[in-house]
């Protein structure tokens, strides 16, 4: 598909080019309580829960842990990814839009934009201590975060303000992320202005202009 986007930065890729991480940090978001569940900010100061474990893995004393070069080369892709926004919505075009070009069959896509099953025992994330919806390594709508145009909306957000989804219903795919980590969980106001900003273009359109006349529209 043409992404520049990479599990583990190579050597050949300039430091110039990647945006230096700028503040964040569990002492920042004890700081900035308001967009964190208030039992998840408490169990990071318990070095023995779950979630305090899962952070501080690996231990980093600052943020600017995350700009060493030996950080930026490890293949981790639960924490990092490093590449374009505008790969990431391409990315997630492809279940916006059929994915042709991987050549996803429609059973495939079916199974992936169906309603979640819920947990066998509760739908409480163990790590961030708050209900949560996924459904094949993917973020759902849900109670406490809606997103997309219907409850077929598939993706995931991302550490310090950053998320990025497929809208099957519109065929759509909006991705974020910013430099300057965020203090929010979800619907980090910086994001969630852009999407709703996006949402609102949309319905302003004229019904008769076809999804592709989006293409050339920033995503």
């Amino acid at each position: 598909m043409g992404l520049e986007f990479y599990f583990g930065l190579p050597a050949g890729i300039p430091p110039a080019r990647v945006a230096s991480i700028k503040g964040g940090g569990i002492v920042d978001a004890l700081l900035h309580p308001r967009g964190m569940p208030m039992a998840m900010l408490i169990a990071f100061s318990r070095r023995s829960s779950l979630t305090s474990r899962v952070f501080a893995n690996p231990r980093l004393r600052t943020t600017s842990g995350l700009d060493a070069p030996e950080y930026r080369a490890v293949e981790n892709p639960a924490g990092g990814g490093i590449g374009l926004v505008r790969s990431v919505a391409k990315a997630y075009s492809e279940l916006a839009t059929g994915g042709r070009t991987l050549g996803l069959s429609a059973d495939t896509l079916s199974q992936l934009t169906a309603p979640p099953r819920p947990p066998s025992a509760v739908a409480r994330d163990q790590v961030l201590l708050t209900d949560a919806s996924f459904s094949l390594g993917f973020a759902r709508p849900g109670p406490g975060f809606s997103f997309g145009s219907s409850e077929r909306a598939l993706g995931h957000p991302g550490a310090g303000g950053s998320f990025a989804f497929a809208d099957p219903d519109l065929g759509l795919s909006f991705a974020y992320a910013p430099n300057r980590l965020g203090h929010y969980l979800r619907d980090d106001p910086r994001e969630k202005a852009l999407r709703d900003t996006l949402y609102l273009c949309i319905q302003r359109l004229p019904e008769s202009t076809p999804t592709g006349a989006l293409e050339g529209r920033e995503r």
